[in-house]
């Protein structure tokens, strides 16, 4: 004798929504979705779901049959259809730019740009990235998800993209010319011209130089640079490699009148002894003509 037991059962269908990646299994088996979304089971009884997100996707929760972001149960007391939401894991994207060279890292260690320049996440954690300039360079600001120069604080609830310019720092160079003597020293400190006529600095930054004379001299003015004029300080934006030029003269007065002064001695000198070469020409021509009549005195 053979007994044939029918069974009532129910459809479950899955469907996967979002824009990231994932699958679906279940417990009886029945659905592996990839590959099969849909399976038949025991009316009445309880199906369970288990969702597993892809390596760059996070699993965002179910609906229909299901709530809530954690394993799904279903009573199969009819046909049911459930979703599962996958949505690509946010990812943080930091790029450099600029004439310079620095680094970004992240206070979670998942960014060192350099080399690692991308982290996704999940959970929307706050992350902050500290860009640090190579000696030559300097940090000048954030673009994207940040601006301005100091650390730079995202909330990883989506996509981010942040960039940090590098610049070159900029040199200056300072000359002097002229006949007299002096000196040029900056604020902030790096020249003193004297001895060190050059120096770098961050870019964008204003510099302003003095010119102090010698004693004996007198500061003559400014070229170059965007400098001019004859003020003792002149301030000088380093958004370039820059070159300035300060004259010094040797100051008129006291010292030339004196040469003058010795001129004219010499000169009264002069008249002296013409005075005495005429007396004496005069007496020789007086001799001259009393020998031509014949009273020559000796």
């Amino acid at each position: 004798m053979v007994t044939a037991e029918f069974r009532a059962v129910k459809q479950l269908t899955v469907t996967r929504a979002g824009g990231g990646n994932g699958s679906i299994a279940s417990l009886p088996a029945g659905i592996d979705c990839g590959v099969t979304c849909s399976g038949s089971f025991e009316a009445n009884m309880e199906a369970q779901l288990f969702a597993t997100p892809a390596a760059d996707s996070m699993f965002t929760g179910w609906s229909g049959g299901c709530s809530g972001a954690v394993d799904c149960y279903v009573l199969m007391d009819g046909d049911k259809s459930v979703t599962a939401t996958f949505e690509l894991r946010p990812t943080l994207t930091v790029t450099r730019s600029g004439t310079g060279t620095g680094t970004v890292t992240s206070n979670d260690a998942g960014i060192d740009c350099g080399a690692d320049c991308n982290e996704t996440y999940d959970d929307a954690p706050a992350v902050t990235l500290t860009a640090a300039a190579a000696a030559d360079s300097t940090f000048t600001g954030w673009s994207g998800a940040c601006t301005g120069t100091g650390t730079c604080q995202v909330t990883m609830d989506q996509i981010r993209a942040v960039n940090a310019q590098f610049e070159l720092r900029r040199a200056l160079t300072v000359t002097r010319t002229g006949n007299g003597t002096g000196t040029v020293t900056s604020s902030p400190a790096g020249v003193d011209c004297g001895s060190d006529c050059s120096e770098t600095y961050d870019a964008n930054a204003v510099v302003t130089l003095t010119a102090t004379p010698a004693t004996g001299s007198s500061f003559n003015g400014w070229s170059g640079g965007g400098c001019s004029g004859t003020a003792s300080t002149c301030s000088v934006t380093m958004n370039a490699a820059q070159s300035v030029s300060a004259a010094f003269r040797t100051a008129g007065g006291g010292g030339g009148g004196g040469g003058n002064g010795g001129g004219g001695g010499g000169g009264r000198l002069d008249w002296v002894v013409l005075g005495l070469l005429a007396g004496l020409v005069a007496a020789r021509a007086a001799r001259q003509r009393a020998r031509q009549m014949g009273y020559t005195r000796g």
